[in-house]
């Protein structure tokens, strides 16, 4: 059998695959070499060091995660919408785009890391930052107020942290799921989020909770 190809590139994403499966403390240098078929000693080419090779993960899926738009279409297509559909449209969108590797695997590594790095945590916080500030974009486009424009300003962003903190939530429960089934039937692999009937569950909790919170949020 001819001797194995590798990369760092590889070797990063079989980093990110033990993550998932056991997290980010557990994963040996072993673990990512039987992943990638390969004798330890080999990862060593490439990487320095264990410390390395998480630090280059963590690079890694910190700048996946930020390249992630919360806004996919152009912005002018969701305010030919109502605010009900517009946020609809856009929350279905990014719980859909979780169901491609390696974005859920990034995600689930930043979160989990954001404790015991200030990297990830940076890299969390920008990710929620992302969120508000799209949503922030679609309220004020259907804004309907008589304040100042620094008022009418200030509650939207309070009203699109809230919101952006539900999405959060429900998205985190959904991809918690998804790894306990993983780990449950690893023969499997990362499977699909629309074969989780829990997707659509922490979907429609999620949308239910924004609608129920913008329609009191815009009563008199």
């Amino acid at each position: 059998m001819g001797k194995k190809l590798i990369d760092r590139n590889k070797i990063i994403h079989a980093f990110l695959k033990a993550s998932f499966d056991k997290s980010a403390g557990a994963t040996s240098l072993s673990d990512v070499a039987n992943i990638l078929g390969v004798k330890k000693a080999s990862l060593y080419n490439h990487f320095s060091s264990r410390e390395e090779m998480y630090a280059a993960t963590l690079t890694f899926c910190a700048e996946y995660v930020a390249n992630v738009s919360f806004l996919p279409e152009p912005h002018e297509k969701y305010f030919s919408y109502s605010l009900e559909t517009a946020v609809t449209k856009i929350i279905t969108s990014y719980f859909r785009s979780y169901e491609l590797d390696p974005l859920c695997a990034a995600y689930s590594f930043i979160q989990s890391e954001r404790y015991f790095n200030e990297q990830a945590l940076q890299a969390s916080y920008n990710q929620m930052h992302t969120i508000v500030d799209g949503i922030s974009t679609v309220l004020y486009a259907h804004a309907k107020t008589h304040q100042s424009e620094v008022d009418a300003k200030k509650e939207i962003t309070f009203r699109a942290v809230v919101i952006a903190d539900i999405v959060t939530v429900h998205l985190n429960k959904m991809l918690l799921h998804r790894k306990d089934m993983i780990r449950k039937n690893p023969e499997t692999g990362t499977g699909s989020l629309f074969e989780l009937p829990v997707y659509k569950d922490e979907l429609q909790a999620a949308l239910s909770h924004i609608q129920r919170f913008i329609v009191c949020s815009e009563a008199p």
